[in-house]
């Protein structure tokens, strides 16, 4: 209660927080105040409309609020409670069949559109199409004209009201700069605000010449160091995504989706797809590898598998899988070469999807209807597996010790440090909130006053489905360790777009370990 004193008469007025409000939803006596506590907002009840019908008693401010878009989060569930102008919209996931209901889709921080991105003469990239024209259909898969295609996301200002290690938080957005809001760590980068900042819709993919691109039908590039990812992309006059754009897009989408699990609300992701097989017949100059029929069920055609030690480091699509005997499949790739196979010792293993596999999605959140979820690509604000396939490589944090360090000038400086007195020297500094020295099912989230949007486990004991739902993997090592956003095609439901793996070397290269581009105008 609000106390108001007026002689030897107190007046107390009733309060909650917003998002209590829009859960219980009461209907106020006439002439009765309500209050939110964490919006100072008020509207005044006339006994028989409910709270989320009243009109706050500035009109103004009705107004407004309908461009802040937000949920609120209890620390238990996974799904949260939509607020201001999200109460008013609906979403749910497309598939290839049906583009269904998105309200979000072309408003505020979700008027997004996809572009064509290529360098000019002097390695400065440029947008060569847009979205919608003939020239961005023409060349968007075009491996000659090499253009990269990117999702656009204007700029924004976001809010988080939470406590370092409590689970109850708000998160807010919207293109309007409110008191308490402050810009989107995306779009502010040294000292400069901007309107658009472009993410890969596709992940970095390998373009065949020892290259990256983000086009469709390219495997994701994989098996290089984050400091490898970077010097190609920025031979682009690109840059690598690092926690202040996958922040920015776990905030925004948390609002949209309502739900911390990503995977339960739009799709599991490529997370169930790792499998593998031992040859159990020998063979020479082929391009099969025989194994049980138990393993064979495990694969199937197109999928990219490597068969080692025939054709390590090669990975080739699968053409057809058949019965060889009433035990064993004979699984035959298109390789293009022949080799041997020694029963007991020969393996196959499935690889990372080629991109394209939500081409067909009729929206920008959702799967195609076929295929089995967790073995099939998802698309997430336009992003094809944001989560899950491959492990993105994060630049600008990484973990020394028992010490989080943020680069405060990615774009600028990307070595990483060696030691905690080297991170000073870079320009590194400490990440103020906890974060857990245990890994598990993440429960709650730190919280940086100097980075608000940042969300690191502080606390394990979770469980696959809430109140996040995916895992944190780290360990008690010293050296520096970079930080792996999203999980891959073997983490099964411990991925998701908060699943963070602080458990490798900045140096780390690893056959599931991609990244994620950048573009800014």
């Amino acid at each position: 209660m609000t106390k108001r004193t007026f002689g030897s008469v107190v007046v107390q007025h009733k309060t909650g927080t917003a998002a209590q409000w829009t859960s219980v939803n009461p209907t106020l006596a006439k002439g009765e105040f309500g209050i939110e506590i964490d919006t100072n907002l008020i509207k005044v009840g006339d006994g028989v409309t409910t709270w989320k019908n009243l009109s706050y008693i500035n009109s103004r401010i009705d107004s407004e609020k309908a461009t802040i878009f937000g949920s609120s989060f209890d620390g238990v569930n996974s799904t949260g409670t939509r607020l201001y102008g999200s109460a008013e919209k609906s979403w749910s996931p497309s598939t290839d069949l049906a583009a269904e209901t998105d309200d979000f889709y072309g408003t505020g921080a979700y008027d997004t559109f996809e572009v064509l991105v290529k360098p000019d003469s002097n390695g400065v990239a440029q947008i060569v199409a847009y979205e919608g024209t003939s020239a961005f259909d023409t060349y968007k898969a075009d491996d000659s004209y090499g253009a990269d295609v990117f999702v656009m996301f204007p700029k924004s200002y976001i809010r988080r009201i939470a406590t370092d290690s409590v689970g109850v938080e708000t998160k807010l957005v919207s293109t309007k700069n409110y008191p308490g809001f402050v810009p989107s760590p995306m779009h502010y980068r040294n000292s400069i605000l901007h309107d658009y900042i472009g993410i890969t819709k596709y992940g970095w993919c390998d373009d065949g010449n020892n290259g990256i691109c983000s086009r469709t039908g390219k495997p994701p590039k994989i098996n290089i160091t984050e400091n490898q990812f970077e010097a190609l992309a920025r031979a682009k006059g690109l840059l690598v995504a690092g926690i202040n754009e996958i922040s920015y897009l776990q905030h925004i989408g948390s609002i949209k989706y309502n739900s911390l699990n990503w995977q339960t609300a739009v799709g599991r992701g490529i997370a169930d797809l790792y499998a593998s097989g031992t040859a159990t017949v020998s063979e020479t100059g082929v391009s099969r590898i025989i194994v049980s029929n138990a393993q064979a069920a495990s694969f199937s055609v197109g999928e990219l598998v490597r068969i080692s030690p025939a054709g390590s480091g090669y990975w080739w699509p699968i053409a057809s899988i058949a019965a060889y005997d009433t035990s064993n499949m004979a699984i035959t790739v298109t390789s293009g070469v022949t080799f041997n196979t020694t029963s007991g010792s020969t393996t196959i293993e499935t690889f990372c999807v080629k991109s394209g596999g939500t081409d067909t999605v009729l929206g920008v959140d959702g799967a195609v209807s076929t295929g089995t979820d967790g073995k099939r690509s998802i698309l997430t604000m336009d992003i094809e597996n944001l989560y899950g396939n491959d492990w993105k490589l994060l630049g600008g944090l990484c973990r020394i010790g028992s010490a989080i360090y943020i680069n405060p000038s990615p774009d600028t400086q990307y070595a990483w440090p060696s030691t905690a007195a080297d991170a000073a020297t870079k320009g590194w500094v400490q990440y103020g909130g906890t974060y857990s020295a245990s890994e598990g099912y993440i429960k709650t989230f730190g919280y940086d006053k100097n980075y608000p949007g940042i969300l690191l486990p502080t606390t394990v004991g979770g469980d696959s489905d809430k109140p996040v739902g995916d895992y944190y993997y780290t360990n008690t090592n010293t050296d520096p360790k970079i930080a792996l956003f999203g999980g891959s095609l073997d983490d099964w439901s411990s991925a998701g777009a908060f699943c963070v793996d602080l458990y490798d070397g900045v140096g780390a290269a690893y056959w599931s370990f991609g990244a994620l581009g950048v573009f800014i105008p």
